[in-house]
């Protein structure tokens, strides 16, 4: 339903004049701005790559994936600055693909671990525990490194 933008009257959608003040419909062309926002390849290529990327986390190759997907996402979301492209799809795939790099940068800090087995680490540690002066309280699984020592000495 219309209405007439001088006195606000209801207007059927063939009217010409407004029947209560004669007043000139004018009607709307559909501009850019009406028309709907177009999936992008490249929108949609960063969201799978991104997936892709998160699932192969552990091979490097997900690094890469990741790294593929930010492009894509952020050169698709310049691009939707100038034509009506649909922005979910590369700000999905940039999401995952940062949080992915994100989990990965996380997975590789790990702790140093002992292990029986590397009796060079074991002797080394030792010595530098006992390099430590009041550090030494802050060390609260001394009793796992001492078990290891004398593992290694048996």
């Amino acid at each position: 339903m219309k209405y007439c933008s001088k006195c606000g009257c209801e207007l059927e959608d063939n009217v010409v004049n407004c029947p209560k003040c004669g007043n000139a419909v004018v009607s709307v062309q559909a501009t850019a701005s009406n028309q709907p926002a177009q999936t992008s390849a490249m929108g949609l290529l960063a969201f799978v790559l991104s997936i892709i990327g998160f699932m192969t986390a552990f091979l490097l190759i997900g690094i890469f994936l990741d790294i593929a997907a930010i492009i894509l996402a952020i050169i698709t979301l310049i691009k939707s600055k100038n034509k009506p492209i649909q922005k979910a799809f590369p700000i999905t795939g940039l999401v995952i693909a940062v949080l992915s790099l994100v989990l990965m940068c996380l997975n590789c800090i790990k702790p140093l671990t002992v292990t029986i087995g590397n009796n060079e680490t074991i002797i080394v540690t030792k010595e530098e525990y006992n390099k430590l002066t009041e550090e030494k309280t802050k060390v609260d699984n001394y009793q796992i490194l001492e078990q290891a020592k004398n593992d290694i000495t048996a």
